[in-house]
């Protein structure tokens, strides 16, 4: 079993099986630019769990990203 995080290891098959699919195929996006790639939704429900509850806001440049970075920002 490999100590890598479940939401990792979905991504590195999803990226072998692009790769096989061809070149020419990359994510799917909707017209409007709304709906996020399976990596990015893997990603806000990852740090969705670990925030718990806190307001999360994401960017929307997640594609290619080799790292997420959650931070919590405590007000004065």
């Amino acid at each position: 079993m490999s100590q890598e995080p479940e939401y990792l290891q979905r991504l590195r098959a999803q990226q072998q099986k692009q790769h096989k699919g061809g070149a020419g195929q990359g994510t799917e996006r909707s017209e409007s630019g709304q709906a996020y790639s399976i990596q990015e939704q893997e990603v806000l429900r990852w740090a969705r769990k670990l925030a718990q509850g806190t307001e999360l806001r994401s960017i929307r440049n997640l594609a290619g990203a080799r790292f997420a970075v959650l931070v919590r920002l405590q007000s004065a």
